[in-house]
């Protein structure tokens, strides 16, 4: 998990900058130049954000490759030998990557939650923060809802099923793809050399 931080950072820096820009693209006066910019750039975050999970699941499947041949050698020496199971691939870890990177949103939006609850408004600087912490889905939610209340902040919450679900997805392929490559050398390295023990 400890190794799924740096990546989700260096991502939730990225949904910040989309924040930011999202910010700039709503000051346009054409609302159809509006909804295209903001797609792109919602293609754009889910392509990086694709990117970088794919990347952590290749690696993820190489720990857990090498696990395995140290497990292997473990049960024919008896070797007391450590795993690195934190960084083992797990279906489940590229959701959880997912949830980490949106996680500042979700903060925020639980604070503007109970500050609703409480005195019946939004706090001006968590509105604010939300717009930086999820500025593009706020801003996408606003120009198909046409809500612009305190209430329409909740909108952001789109951002999550789509980072959530394209991390996880594209941690999945990346581990695939790295098995996959990984049962071809094996399979190419048995037709020249015969099967090892």
């Amino acid at each position: 998990m400890k190794t799924l931080i740096k990546p989700a950072l260096f991502l939730s820096v990225y949904i910040i900058i989309f924040g930011l820009s999202s910010s700039a693209i709503s000051l346009l006066s054409s609302s159809t130049l509006q909804m295209a910019l903001l797609f792109v750039c919602l293609a754009f975050l889910v392509f990086v954000l694709g990117l970088v999970s794919f990347g952590e699941g290749k690696k993820a499947m190489r720990v857990r490759n090498g696990n395995d041949a140290i497990r292997k050698r473990i049960i024919e020496t008896g070797d007391d030998i450590k795993l690195n199971l934190s960084g083992e691939f797990k279906v489940y870890k590229g959701f959880l990557f997912g949830i980490i990177v949106i996680s500042p949103l979700l903060i925020l939006l639980v604070l503007h939650g109970i500050a609703m609850l409480s005195i019946g408004q939004g706090i001006g600087i968590v509105e604010t923060l939300i717009k930086y912490a999820g500025g593009l889905f706020h801003m996408i939610f606003v120009a198909l809802s046409g809500i612009t209340s305190s209430a329409g902040y909740f909108g952001a919450l789109i951002g999550v099923p789509i980072m959530v679900g394209t991390a996880g997805l594209f941690y999945y392929l990346g581990g695939r793809k790295e098995e996959l490559v990984m049962n071809s050398f094996k399979q190419r390295h048995e037709e020249i050399y015969g099967e090892q023990n």
